[in-house]
């Protein structure tokens, strides 16, 4: 069985520009038209089952609701890289204090 790494990467920077955009937005695209699919649903079960006044509520609170999704989509998108490095890092210093003799040059 052969090991093959795949790349995951990918270079915004290069090639053009409006396959690289659609690369990008259409992920945030899809997460937005699922919550708000999500936010309908709710919407009308709330109608249909329960009443007006909770219909209301549903719908006045679905856009709160959908920016701290989306405030808490951005903050994992922003500090996910950064946790990754800063334990790798934490692993590697820990690594070498473990083995010392068996790293060189590191």
């Amino acid at each position: 069985m052969s090991s093959t790494k795949r790349n995951t990467q990918i270079d915004l920077t290069q090639g053009v520009i409006w396959k690289q955009l659609l690369k990008f937005a259409v992920p945030l695209f899809l997460a937005s038209l699922i919550q708000q699919l999500y936010s309908t649903v709710d919407l009308l079960c709330a109608g249909n089952f329960i009443g007006k006044q909770a219909t209301a509520a549903v719908g006045a609170s679905s856009l709160v609701i959908t920016c701290l999704v989306n405030f808490f989509t951005g903050v994992i998108a922003a500090v996910y890289p950064l946790a990754w490095f800063s334990t790798s890092v934490c692993l590697l210093v820990y690594w070498k204090k473990v083995n010392k003799n068996s790293v060189s040059g590191a």
